[in-house]
């Protein structure tokens, strides 16, 4: 009887334990953290932010106004707290962060962009603003005994000494595409950065057959060996490099209206320092101090040069928003993402093609279009203008060629062929089919974003028959292809049909060839 009373007490206690263990714990999972909310609150205060967005990005100078007071005070005034997150330029885990919601904002390259994208299976941000496009700030450059000429790096034992995953890659690929450089060695140099690529040309022979790819300020740097040229840069080309504002669609579709007050937030901060003497040029120059990678004036100032800020008309023009007499030459964003795609695909640098017909649905115009029917100015306040009246503006994009008289069309230098499908014809005649019309009109669009080089259409006649007539033939063909392209928007200034001289014999000496020329750099 005693053993089991004892038992009994033994078992009451472990359950009035329990109990009080069960008790306890509510109390410490359910009841403090609430009773210590209620503490908080009586004794803190509201905080001045209602919501919290987070960017990723890294150190490149075209960022400087992510990365600046104004725009982080001009958010701070909305109630949204800014986190700005430098991922080195990781684009696969930039993109991946924007999957997972770590970052509600990322700025990428559009290379950058669709590489990554594609890599991931899928693009869970899309773009929402154009904040630059480099002009020169990013150059090929190499030593005048090795490499001549671009054309000159088209061997196989040519190579290229680059940044990988960067724009300079990108630039690479940009000339293997454009330029016919089918022969070049693809297994290039990789170097961990523009300074990296430029000790290695301080310390390559003189007739290595290398193209180096630097940015500023380094291509500067490099141009002040007298041996030292440039083969080809971002100021010849328009539409390739372009960075971007790229937002999460989740985030887009939830809080659209803080979407649209980051944008805002950006455009008034470009604009604050776009329309101050120097503006800029301090603006980088403190922002490469704040960076770790401090820049004298001159310094600051030659990146700015190479750089293009894309102010509010030329988002609008980005966006096909306003009128193609507005819009400075600016390419819309559909087609330059069409060509960057375009350049990945046929350089092996998009693992698979998500992108072809899929254009418009990397990028939202809403956001802007929004703007435009609020008649927003980025000078503007509450309707006052803060930073003076000039108006909306759209920087000279285009570029008009002047035209050639016959004997300067023959002292241009030949840059490459460019990389098409064969523009053929049906036996005998000049008639252009619908697959050439195709072909020709992906060719305008990629002429559009190679604005300083001249075109000479090469029309092949054959050997065997009566040369007269092939050659007449041959001239007839590519003054069809030459008038298409006219038609869709080239200038006649770039265009010349050429009759070349009788080289083989069978089919393919009946198509027409298109070389990109260019005066001596």
């Amino acid at each position: 009887m005693q053993d089991r009373a004892a038992k009994r007490n033994i078992a009451v206690a472990g359950i009035l334990f329990a109990c009080f263990l069960v008790i306890g714990l509510a109390f410490k999972v359910l009841i403090y953290p609430s009773l210590q909310d209620d503490l908080v609150d009586q004794t803190g205060s509201d905080s001045q932010y209602d919501h919290e967005v987070t960017i990723r990005l890294d150190s490149f100078s075209g960022y400087a106004a992510l990365r600046s007071p104004e725009f982080r005070r001009t958010l701070q005034e909305q109630g949204i707290r800014l986190t700005l997150e430098d991922d080195a330029a990781d684009y696969a885990d930039r993109i991946r962060a924007l999957k997972r919601g770590q970052a509600q904002f990322g700025v990428f390259t559009i290379d950058g962009f669709l590489s990554a994208g594609t890599e991931l299976g899928e693009f869970p941000g899309t773009i929402i603003s154009v904040i630059d496009e480099t002009f020169g700030a990013d150059a090929i450059v190499g030593h005048k005994a090795g490499a001549p000429s671009l054309s000159a790096l088209n061997a196989p034992e040519a190579t290229f000494v680059l940044t990988p995953a960067s724009p300079s890659e990108f630039l690479a690929r940009v000339a293997i595409a454009e330029f016919g450089l089918d022969r070049i060695s693809t297994n290039w140099v990789e170097k961990d950065g523009a300074e990296a690529v430029y000790k290695a040309l301080k310390k390559a022979g003189a007739s290595d057959k290398q193209g180096f790819v630097l940015w500023e300020p380094y291509r500067s740097q490099a141009l002040e060996d007298s041996d030292v040229h440039v083969l080809f840069d971002t100021s010849q080309i328009s539409g390739y490099i372009v960075d971007v504002l790229v937002v999460q669609r989740a985030f887009l579709r939830d809080q659209p209206n803080v979407v649209k007050s980051v944008v805002e937030s950006l455009l008034r901060a470009s604009y604050h320092h776009t329309n101050q003497p120097g503006g800029l040029t301090n603006l980088v120059r403190s922002d490469a101090e704040s960076t770790g990678s401090p820049l004298t004036d001159d310094q600051a100032g030659t990146v700015v040069d190479g750089i293009r800020w894309r102010n509010t008309l030329e988002n609008y023009a980005y966006f096909g928003l306003v009128a193609s007499e507005r819009a400075g030459g600016v390419m819309h964003l559909e087609d330059s993402i069409s060509n960057i795609a375009g350049v990945l695909r046929r350089t092996g640098g998009l693992q698979n093609d998500m992108i072809s017909g899929n254009e418009a649905d990397l990028f939202y115009a809403g956001t802007l279009q929004q703007l435009l029917h609020d008649d927003f100015h980025p000078g503007k306040v509450d309707g006052q203008t803060h930073l003076g009246t000039a108006d909306l503006t759209a920087g000279q994009s285009s570029i008009e060629l002047p035209a050639l008289a016959e004997s300067e069309w023959q002292r241009l230098a030949t840059v490459g062929n460019m990389q098409i499908k064969p523009i053929s014809f049906g036996r005998g005649g000049a008639n252009l089919n619908i697959q050439s019309k195709r072909e020709l009109d992906e060719l305008a669009r990629r002429l559009r974003s190679l604005p300083t080089f001249y075109v000479t259409v090469n029309g092949h006649t054959r050997a065997e028959g009566d040369r007269e007539a092939n050659a007449k033939l041959a001239m007839d063909r590519a003054g069809a292809a030459a008038n298409y392209l006219i038609e869709r928007g080239i200038s006649p200034n770039r265009i010349r049909p050429l009759a070349v001289s009788p080289s083989g014999t069978g089919g393919t000496q009946q198509a027409v060839s298109f070389a990109l020329a260019q005066r001596p750099y």
